[in-house]
């Protein structure tokens, strides 16, 4: 019997999957994780740039932001 890795577990809590965690799930899982950090990656480039133009126009502004 294969042992559930720790990683396997998480996954499985975190997207709430029911039953056998199996290659079709993990391929939908890689799939899903990959879109959300590319979108994460270009709002984290984008909300840089913007707290950097808040911080050359008015400081209190870019604290607030």
């Amino acid at each position: 019997m294969k042992s559930k890795s720790l990683i396997d577990k998480v996954l499985k809590k975190f997207y709430g999957i029911d039953g056998i965690l199996d290659e079709y799930k993990k391929e939908q899982i890689n799939k899903i994780g990959n879109l959300i950090f590319i979108f994460m990656w270009w709002y984290l480039i984008i909300s840089t740039f913007v707290a950097t133009l808040l911080v050359s126009i008015n400081r209190d502004g870019a604290i607030l932001f």
